[in-house]
């Protein structure tokens, strides 16, 4: 770790698994929970200091063991999240400066992808040295269609996948500009589930990471299957 890249990182595992059909951060994935790969991704990172392990009230004493059971030593606190994501984020970024922990960069990570690795984590955040705001991201493999509404199956156009991104997380960020982009969304009533967007909103274009297809985000049960087949290989 140097101080140039003093990081925190900002994992969430407060969402409520309603497609999964229990808490899918506790889950087994082959011999451990979900939630168990993120935190030891970001504790064996090379520039990340501190951890913010952002969750709800009802598994927060669980989530303290499994952080217990697998050394998590850069684990500062656990903060309770908000009724969305967004707000989730803005609770770890208030707990920063409440209790002055010094970070130049955050690196905001969903704690439904479990096979992160160190490498990405360290790749997005040496970006955010460079371009103040990165993200993980793949080229999709299938042609996307934008259709006339959110309920219409009627293709209105087709965008070329040359264009294209599936973002990913982590997500990483100059501290100053992911704060002031989190107040202005508060103040202009601006919502999203992407800390990019927030960010694109204040003029800024962050710069992608060419990530992996192994970083899935589980959401389905079937996910777990998947994940433990790239595990296993």
């Amino acid at each position: 770790m140097t101080e140039n890249y003093a990081t925190t990182g900002i994992i969430l595992a407060a969402g409520s698994s309603k497609r999964f059909g229990q808490n899918k951060l506790l889950a087994q994935l082959n011999d451990k929970p979900v939630l168990a790969y993120s935190l030891e991704a970001f504790e064996n990172s090379s520039f990340v200091n501190s951890i913010i392990l952002v969750t709800s009230e009802s598994i927060k004493k669980t989530v303290a063991t499994v952080a217990r059971n697998y050394n998590i030593t850069k684990l500062k606190n656990i903060v309770i999240g908000g009724k969305t994501r967004q707000e989730s984020v803005k609770n770890a970024l208030e707990y920063l400066v409440k209790h002055n922990i010094k970070c130049l960069y955050v690196a905001i990570h969903d704690g439904a992808r479990p096979l992160v690795t160190s490498k990405d984590i360290d790749n997005c955040i040496q970006g955010a040295v460079k371009h103040k705001a990165t993200t993980l991201g793949i080229r999709p493999k299938d042609t996307i269609k934008q259709t006339e509404n959110p309920y219409s199956k009627t293709v209105k156009s087709t965008t070329p996948r040359e264009l294209l991104w599936v973002i990913q997380t982590p997500q990483a960020f100059e501290f100053d500009v992911i704060y002031q982009a989190h107040e202005a969304a508060m103040k202009n009533n601006f919502n999203s589930t992407d800390d990019c967007a927030l960010v694109e909103k204040q003029g800024i274009k962050p710069e992608i990471i060419e990530g992996s297809y192994k970083n899935l985000k589980i959401t389905n049960p079937e996910d777990i299957d998947i994940a433990s087949v790239f595990l296993n290989s």
